[in-house]
C-alpha cells in the first residue's frame, strides 16, 4: 500500500483494505500479525489522506459544501499523530473542513490557528497520560479568549470525567462518536 503514490491508487488501496480486511498487506516487511496490524492501519491512513486530498479540489470548486471549521491538533509534549489524523479524516468525510495543527500544539498555537481560520471548534487529542494534563492549561485558556468556541477532547487516556473536569464541551473515545456530536452542532 505505501507504494500508491498518486491519489487514484490511494482510492484502490482504500477500497482494498475495506474489502480484504485480513488480507496479509504487509508480507515480509511484518514479523508479527500485531506490527501486521499496525502496518494496515498505517497504510490505511495514509491511503484515506491521499484519497482525501484528491477530493480537497471538489470542495474548494464549491461542488461540495462544507458543514463546518475544526481546528485539530495533538497537545503540547505528544508526538503521537495517527488518532488526530484519523479523526480529521472522518471529520472531512463527514463533510467538515478539518484543520491539522500537527502534533506538539501549545496554548499559543491553537489561538493563532484559531484567530487564522475562525472554526466552529477545536480538537484536541494526547495519547500519554504525561500529556493529556497539557489538555487543561490549553483547554483554560481557550475559553477565557474564546468563550464561544466548542472544544471537544479525546485520546487513549481521555475520559469523560476529565473532559467535565478540564472545561472541554465534549469527549468522544472514538472518530465515529466524535464526528456525531460535531454533528449536532450543525
Amino acid at each position: 500500500l505505501f507504494m500508491f503514490g498518486h491519489s487514484l491508487g490511494a482510492v484502490h488501496a482504500v477500497r482494498y483494505v475495506m474489502k480484504y480486511p485480513n488480507a496479509p498487506i504487509t508480507g515480509i516487511v511484518a514479523p508479527s500479525p500485531a506490527t501486521s496490524e499496525r502496518l494496515k492501519v498505517s497504510a490505511a491512513t495514509r491511503a484515506m489522506g491521499a484519497a482525501m486530498e484528491y477530493l480537497k479540489p471538489h470542495f474548494k470548486t464549491g461542488d461540495i459544501h462544507y458543514r463546518g471549521k475544526i481546528v485539530l491538533g495533538t497537545v503540547a509534549g505528544d508526538l503521537h499523530d495517527i488518532g488526530n489524523k484519523i479523526v480529521g479524516m472522518f471529520f472531512e468525510g463527514g463533510g467538515w473542513e478539518a484543520i491539522d495543527c500537527g502534533v506538539d500544539v501549545s496554548e499559543p498555537q491553537f489561538q493563532e490557528a484559531i484567530q487564522e481560520f475562525q472554526p466552529d471548534a477545536v480538537g484536541m487529542s494526547a495519547l500519554l497520560t504525561t500529556t493529556m494534563v497539557n489538555m487543561e492549561e490549553i483547554v483554560r485558556g481557550l475559553k477565557t479568549k474564546f468563550p464561544k468556541l466548542l472544544v471537544i477532547v479525546g485520546g487513549a487516556p481521555v475520559t469523560d470525567a476529565f473532559a467535565a473536569r478540564i472545561g472541554a464541551d465534549f469527549y468522544s473515545p472514538d472518530p465515529q462518536g466524535a464526528l456525531e456530536k460535531l454533528n449536532n452542532i450543525r
